[in-house]
């Protein structure tokens, strides 16, 4: 019994423009525009379930096509069309992306991660607490693995810089530096969590998101890496919006 699940069997790769891939797809349908729908025919590319094309309105039908993408040493997948990148945080995710309506459903990480050189991030598996006051003072735990391999450290939470106060190979703790009044207000307006439902780009709004700075110490490399939709400042912890 296969529990009645629809099956998606592929007729030609996401990985070529010859002829098991996007030349298939044209001999198939002469006037097919990849880009028009944000498709990728790359090395490094997936199959995922979207609507997303260029337009004012989303595809009606759910349909599967190719996009760009890479997994980080995190297990988590990376969407990319025209250049911009969304992390999906979670499988089944609705990915969007400036230029086209409609969306990509992040595929199950497991799969898409599964056959792919994976890139060396710093991960991030929980964060706590994920929400709290902006008036210093608060520490804040980051949970993951493989930090020995970093140096040089520095995190910042949205736009606050976070003082390292522990460190060890699978866990941070950090304090959270006090920015002025003015700083903060804008702080607690931009990273509101009430309006993250109006906000149509809430995974680059650079005042929710988790940042790390540090030096690969296998090669000796400095990048950095985000998160976003990873934190909130609020007036009271666990802040329900409701005015004082």
């Amino acid at each position: 019994m296969l529990d009645y699940a629809n099956l998606v069997l592929p007729w030609y790769s996401c990985r070529s423009t010859g002829d098991n891939g996007l030349k298939r797809m044209v001999e198939f349908e002469p006037d097919y525009n990849y880009s028009k729908y944000g498709e990728a025919f790359l090395p490094n590319s997936t199959c995922a379930m979207s609507t997303l094309q260029q337009g004012f309105t989303g595809s009606l039908l759910s349909t599967s096509r190719c996009y760009e993408a890479w997994c980080g040493t995190d297990h988590r997948v990376r969407l990319i069309v025209n250049g911009e990148e969304y992390y999906c945080k979670k499988d089944g995710q609705q990915a969007k992306f400036s230029g086209f309506a409609g969306s990509i459903t992040c595929p199950p990480a497991a799969q898409v991660c599964a056959n792919r050189k994976l890139k060396e991030i710093f991960g991030v598996t929980s964060l706590f607490p994920d929400r709290g006051p902006i008036d210093g003072q608060n520490l804040v735990a980051i949970v993951g693995n493989n930090y020995d391999n970093y140096q040089n450290v520095t995190i910042t939470l949205g736009t606050v810089p976070c003082e390292i106060k522990v460190y060890k190979d699978n866990y941070i703790l950090c304090k959270l530096q006090k920015p002025d009044d003015n700083t903060q207000k804008l702080i607690r307006e931009k990273s509101n969590i009430l309006k993250q439902t109006l906000d149509t780009n809430t995974e680059k709004n650079e005042y929710r998101m988790f940042k790390a700075f540090y030096v690969v110490k296998s090669t000796n490399n400095r990048t950095n890496t985000t998160y976003p939709d990873s934190y909130y400042f609020t007036k009271r912890k666990y802040d329900t919006g409701m005015k004082d």
